[in-house]
């Protein structure tokens, strides 16, 4: 049993015991909870709010405890499905739900995964520093990224394909992230439209802002966009074995073109080629692929060209560089001028950590209530860490909160789950 699944159970006996959370700390209207920005998870939440579906016989409860935890895993008991916090038994689940061809999409790695293994255990060697008898009661997950609020410092990973685990593909998880206050990254190959995944972002998210609220006005939810170069400029596509050999190639069967199509510039290329993307779906997708894609890598001189263009575009907005993982690189990027567990990467320095595989088997498994399982579990682990580990606040989180043997210690003798 994971300590997300002990808290689970401690709740429902309490639940079941009508035994309470004191209700005269904060009025319901300003509880902390994930899906509200503004409110920080300092004191229990009142108990009409965590539990309004159960009477009150005996009034207070003699036992309080500190919850900033209480509030994220809550959701978890309303869950319908069999689902789970262990992520192998996570990725065994999705295994038996998944098609082959489904299942080769989410878990194959470049190669042999060799890289993604090395990778893996040299994370595995740094270890979290526990500390004791400091007052954690005041501790919170929320914090900004790129300027704006977010619930948790780490974001959802753009996966490609999503109707290969799910029919609705993306929008489950844009409503997911939209609805736990966390940021979500959509990929390139993404099988819905940008339009159809942030306008569920903001459905949701304002429905989530003005639950019991009235005459709340919500601003829709911040974009960032990824800039990607046309054509033949981009980087080449991993070589996936199990992939290849099952010809698992979504693109050739007219699937992984949805953020394309309704592109203008596209929709010429489109034309120019006599390609119509409603009776051709299969040569629009290959097309589509093959501009982003397919064909050769960029130099340093380019992304110059890409941060002058963007700057242009947005108006001054933040350039970013992903996949930096050399000294070199580095410094090529520092040159440009542009200035991985969740708290041991934070404390090496990372600004946001990106989950990948573990909400696609939540997505795999029970759809978008599997996506919100995962996250939120996610959500109170990182609680629960923070506790143990006397964080109070992500900015907390720094080398000293991790210890780091040499590479020659013991490592992970498998590829993770996650």
């Amino acid at each position: 049993m994971t300590v997300i699944d002990e808290y689970i159970t401690i709740l429902k006996k309490r639940a079941n015991s009508a035994c309470f959370l004191p209700c005269n700390r904060i009025p319901c209207s300003q509880t902390p909870s994930l899906i509200n920005p503004h409110t920080r998870p300092v004191k229990a939440p009142c108990q009409n709010q965590m539990f309004p579906h159960i009477k009150h016989p005996r009034g207070k409860c003699p036992c309080p405890i500190p919850v900033s935890i209480l509030n994220p895993i809550l959701p978890v008991l309303d869950s319908r499905e069999p689902t789970t916090s262990d992520a192998d038994k996570l990725e065994q689940l999705a295994k038996e739900k998944l098609t082959e061809n489904g299942w080769f999409n989410a878990s194959s790695n470049a190669g042999l995964s060799h890289t993604h293994l090395a990778n893996r255990q040299a994370f595995f060697r740094h270890k979290i520093l526990p500390c004791q008898l400091d007052d954690t009661n005041d501790r919170w997950t929320r914090t900004t990224l790129f300027g704006q609020d977010v619930s948790a410092l780490f974001d959802i990973a753009p996966v490609g394909i999503n109707k290969f685990y799910r029919p609705r593909g993306e929008l489950p998880v844009a409503l997911v992230a939209a609805e736990l206050g966390l940021s979500s990254t959509l990929s390139t190959t993404g099988s819905c439209s940008m339009e159809d995944v942030a306008s569920a972002y903001d459905v949701d998210r304002a429905a989530a802002c003005t639950a019991g609220a009235a005459n709340v006005r919500v601003l829709e939810a911040a974009r960032f966009f990824q800039l990607y170069m046309p054509h033949d400029d981009e980087l080449t596509l991993s070589w996936r074995h199990d992939d290849a050999a099952t010809f698992n190639y979504a693109f050739d069967r007219g699937i992984g073109a949805d953020l394309g199509l309704p592109d203008p510039v596209f929709q010429v290329r489109l034309q120019g080629k006599g390609i119509d993307p409603a009776k051709q779906p299969k040569e629009a997708a290959v097309m589509w692929i093959d501009r982003i894609w397919h064909g050769c890598a960029w130099s340093w001189d380019k992304a110059v060209w890409a941060r002058e263009t963007w700057r242009e575009i947005s108006g001054g907005k933040s350039f970013l560089i992903k996949g930096i993982q050399q000294v070199d690189d580095a410094e090529s990027t520092a040159d440009l001028g542009v200035a991985a567990d969740i708290v041991k990467a934070l404390a090496l320095g990372a600004n946001v950590v990106l989950v990948g595989r573990l909400w696609i088997w939540g997505l795999s498994i029970v759809g978008e209530s599997g996506i919100r399982h995962v996250l939120v579990g996610l959500v109170a682990d990182l609680d629960l860490l923070m506790n143990v580990a006397v964080i109070n606040s992500i900015g907390d989180i720094t080398q000293d909160s991790t210890e780091s043997p040499p590479p020659s210690c013991a490592s992970l003798n498998e590829k993770s789950k996650l």
